[in-house]
């Protein structure tokens, strides 16, 4: 990325400010949706995903679970999930643009909202493939999001 094209002002919601950026893209093309609360992202990744997205297909970073899953019902274990089928998704997440475009139209018609836009091309019955991630792209979500995030700055772990 060389230079900022243009700036699209963001919606309330993720959805409307992913929308309104897709807007402004052309019919082809390939897209990376980032979250701005992950301020850690390198360019080699941007590239990385840009490579497998054009390669293989649809593609998302992401890291393994460590933490032991339970899948709950009425406040009460029902299983289990096993953490080695399980990863954490990160962004940036990347997409062929007419993909996407189909994926949130479906979603539209049908009501459905995702929590990541991975989410709306699973149910295209589309692929994605797992770029391996890194837990220093954390997410910064609460307080103590912040104060790790400031403990990588100072130790210049982080870009």
């Amino acid at each position: 990325i060389e230079k900022v094209e243009a700036v699209i002002p963001g919606g309330a919601e993720r959805l409307d400010s992913l929308k309104a950026g897709l807007k402004v893209l052309p019919p082809q093309g390939f897209v990376a949706v980032h979250d701005g609360a992950r301020p850690f992202v390198r360019a080699e990744e941007i590239a990385r995903g840009f490579h497998v997205v054009q390669s293989k297909g649809p593609a998302i970073y992401a890291i393994p679970a460590t933490d032991t899953l339970k899948q709950v019902k009425d406040n009460l274990v029902v299983e289990t999930i096993p953490r080695e089928c399980v990863y954490q998704a990160q962004t940036p997440q990347f997409f062929g643009l007419p993909i996407l475009r189909e994926a949130l139209a479906k979603a539209e018609a049908e009501g459905f909202i995702g929590t990541d836009e991975a989410s709306y091309v699973e149910r295209l019955g589309e692929r994605i493939h797992i770029i391996p991630g890194r837990a220093e792209n954390l997410k910064v979500t609460f307080r103590r999001d912040l104060e790790l995030a400031e403990e990588l700055l100072a130790a210049g772990t982080c870009p």
